[in-house]
């Protein structure tokens, strides 16, 4: 997942460790012309640092 071109994995930090994810890929819209759009997907954050701000 890691080496597919356009997707980044964004990590939330709090407390010295993982607080929470986001998956991201940039990917080209056809009914767009082309133009990229950013899907961000299974956003998860820890139960313990919900409702804090991180999602």
């Amino acid at each position: 997942m890691s080496g597919q071109q356009g997707r980044t994995v964004l990590v939330a930090e709090a407390d010295g460790t993982v607080a929470g994810t986001a998956d991201c890929i940039v990917m080209p819209n056809l009914t767009l012309s082309g133009r990229a759009v950013l899907f961000v997907e299974n956003v998860v954050v820890a139960g313990r640092f919900q409702r804090r701000g991180v999602g």
